[in-house]
């Protein structure tokens, strides 16, 4: 059995030795007669650990079938003479987790080294999960029967098991870096513009993928479930493209009608009913996702579409995988000096978040794809995380004014063939409740009453 330590070292020692490549003219032509259209879904606070820590149809996925991984908790009401218990990985036993775990900046901080303040020299040992949140179900993880739909997606088409979320931090962040490449400066859900719940002026820092496109003439919505809107972020949209803010429901109409635009980029509900940001159940997320895959799978739009699905971020459930360190600091050089959670802090947005789970959908990615450390760098520790997501759009539309973030990021055009297959799944498996015997399926719409005062811990 090998040990999580040399599944590291290993997956290290591959990300420093890659050298920087140059762009493939060909491949990126060929990309560009093929993808017509991209539908970008991203949704809420979970690591592949969480996810996929059981999957089991590839041999190769880094997750915890074949490690033991453990944190040390050392909490004295529990623990005799101070001696820690070891609080180890496995299956999940139920649906729905009935608390959302910390995962604001200084949270994810001692979640990935087991303490408060660090250093440039400190390593990641992600031991800190357990002790945290003095909750064991951190580091479980779901069985497949549970994430099933998930599980369909990565087996039919490319799952990502080196993808990290940019910020070790909550979703607004995580989301400005997966639309622009910064943050402006925030580490925690504080005063971003968010969405419309909370409207206040948006960032100038940096050029957001609404906005670079539209310089190009390339159509764009941002479709919305409720009041969360990413690209309500950014003053440019404020200013100019409020039109294209626009409901969930015109996503399936534009469909239907013939209408929709180049880029999709689709904001679920959040917290409580499809987003999967906990208490939402995993099976009304992922009969989301189902309905979003059958729907353009039966479109006209098909042939030369890519569907691509990621989570925000972590979620502050536990990854045996260490988060890279010393990345590019944006070049907006800003950087952060106050409190989160009540404790001083200084970052200069040079360290990823925990590794979450992300997939690539199209008729022309082969199936049962794993996405590991292949793909083009552009440095020798370029490393897939959000803003792969927006170098790959960069090349396929040659879009300008995006910053160095994103320039840094790997991209994954090699996971694409020149030739469409014909045999993806029509529809995907309708995703059933596992809650176990005598249990009913939640109520999503009783979870929604809970007042959790979610928006604050997004």
């Amino acid at each position: 059995m090998k040990s999580t330590w040399a599944i590291v070292a290993s997956g290290l020692i591959a990300a420093a030795s890659a050298c920087p490549a140059a762009r493939n003219t060909q491949t990126w032509s060929q990309l560009r007669e093929n993808i017509k259209h991209v539908i970008y879904l991203t949704l809420e606070n979970h690591s592949i650990d969480n996810i996929a820590g059981y999957w089991d149809f590839h041999p190769d996925i880094d997750n915890l079938r074949n490690i033991d991984y453990c944190n040390e908790y050392t909490n004295p009401n529990w623990t005799v003479w101070g001696e820690p218990l070891d609080i180890c990985a496995g299956p999940y036993e139920t649906e729905v987790p009935l608390a959302d775990p910390d995962h604001n900046f200084a949270g994810v901080t001692y979640e990935i080294f087991r303490k408060w303040n660090i250093t440039k020299q400190d390593v990641p040992n992600m031991g800190g999960f357990v002790e945290c949140h003095r909750r064991t179900f951190v580091i479980k993880a779901y069985d497949q029967k549970k994430t099933a739909l998930l599980a369909e997606l990565a087996q039919n088409f490319a799952f990502f098991d080196a993808y990290f979320a940019e910020h070790p931090g909550p979703t607004n962040p995580n989301r400005q870096f997966a639309t622009s490449g910064s943050t402006c400066s925030f580490v925690d859900n504080t005063d971003q513009a968010a969405g419309f719940f909370n409207n206040v002026t948006g960032t100038t820092c940096a050029t957001s993928i609404f906005e670079s496109p539209s310089k190009k003439k390339i159509s764009w919505k941002n479709y919305y479930e409720t009041d969360i809107v990413d690209a309500f972020n950014y003053k440019w949209v404020q200013d100019n493209a409020m039109d294209r803010l626009v409901h969930a429901d015109e996503f399936y109409r534009d469909l239907e009608q013939g209408t929709l635009p180049t880029f999709s980029y689709i904001n679920p509900e959040c917290c409580t009913i499809t987003s999967m940001h906990p208490t939402s159940p995993m099976v009304s997320g992922e009969q989301m996702v189902k309905h979003l895959y059958d729907a353009l799978r039966r479109s006209k739009y098909w042939d030369n579409a890519l569907l691509i699905i990621n989570f925000d971020e972590h979620g502050g459930f536990a990854d045996h995988v260490p988060t890279p360190m010393n990345v590019p600091q944006p070049e907006d050089k800003i950087s952060f000096n106050g409190k989160s959670e009540g404790l001083q802090i200084s970052y200069d947005f040079t360290r990823l978040g925990v590794r979450v789970p992300a997939f690539l959908i199209s008729r022309f990615v082969p199936a049962n794809t794993l996405i590991h450390h292949e793909g083009t760098s552009y440095a020798k520790i370029s490393a897939y995380t959000h803003t792969s997501i927006l170098h790959f759009l960069q090349e396929l539309w040659e879009l300008e004014g995006l910053n160095n973030r994103i320039q840094w990021a790997k991209t994954f055009e090699y996971v694409f063939s020149h030739t469409g297959r014909q045999n993806t799944p029509k529809t995907l498996k309708t995703p059933t409740w596992e809650g176990g015997s005598g249990q009913p399926e939640p109520d999503p719409f009783y979870l929604l009453n809970q007042d959790e005062s979610y928006y604050a811990s997004r």
